[in-house]
Order: structure tokens, then sequence, then C-alpha cells
């Protein structure tokens, strides 16, 4: 059996009437709907311009400006040098402790390049730390 609410119909509800003098607003897709978000300019204003880098944004570089660019690059150096000479005591410590090493092992122990590796181990061997024993297209470096 059914209830008789559940068959009762909703009754339809009209639409409001709209007055023939108020302004209808017409709604573009593309511009939002509230005026008050998005301000138009005054006709008294000109128009912004787009930005443009002027001289007044980046003033020419003065005494301490340049300071600080040395200072930055100085550091800077100075870290890249502590780096590589940790980096060449990792080879010498290796070839060490295995009583030599190869391009390939300095490679994979440093985590560098083919060409950076023998950079390094060229420059240990200059510097009398390493020495090259062994064929020329695959030498092998002992301490010295």
């Amino acid at each position: 059996m059914a209830d008789e609410s559940d068959t009762a119909e909703v009754p339809a509800q009209e639409p409001e009437e709209v007055s023939p003098t108020a302004p209808q607003q017409a709604i573009d897709p593309v511009q939002p709907e509230s005026s008050e978000s998005t301000p138009e300019p005054a006709a008294s204003e000109p128009a912004p311009e787009s930005p443009r880098v002027s001289n007044d944004m980046f003033p020419s570089t003065s005494v301490p400006a340049q300071q600080n660019i040395k200072n930055f690059q100085s550091a800077a150096s100075a870290k890249i040098q502590s780096n590589r000479h940790a980096k060449l005591e990792k080879i010498i410590e290796f070839a060490k402790h295995k009583k030599s090493i190869t391009n390939n092992d300095a490679q994979l122990l440093l985590g560098v390049s083919d060409a950076t590796a023998t950079r390094y181990l060229s420059e240990l061997v200059k510097t009398g730390k390493l020495k090259r024993v062994g064929k020329q297209k695959r030498p092998t470096y002992e301490p010295a």
C-alpha cells in the first residue's frame, strides 16, 4: 500500500516576474559578474603601461654592492677549492689503502666523469703524491 504522501505532487514554482523598467544585466562569460572586483580606471587616468626595466630599478653597482659580490665570489671559490681538495685526499687515501688506483676507481669513488678523474690523477702525479705506473692506455697510479 502506498501512502498518500508518497504520491503527492509537488506544486511547480512559478518564475519570478521581471519588471520591464529594471535594467537587465547581461552576463559576459569572459568578464566577472561583479564590477567591484575589477575596477575600471577613471577616464582621466592614463592606462597603466607594461613594466619596463629602467635604470631606477637597477642603479649602477655601488661600492658596497661590489664588495658583497666579491665576498660572495671569494666564498664560493673557497668552497669549490675545499671540495676539490677533499676529493684529491680521497683518491690518495684509496691509493694508499689498495696500493694503487685506476681512473675507473677514481670515477666510481668520487662520482665524476672520466675526464675529471684523469685531471685529478694528473694533478696528483704533478704534485708528486702519486706516480703513474703501467701502460700508457690503461695506467695505474701508486702512492709516491
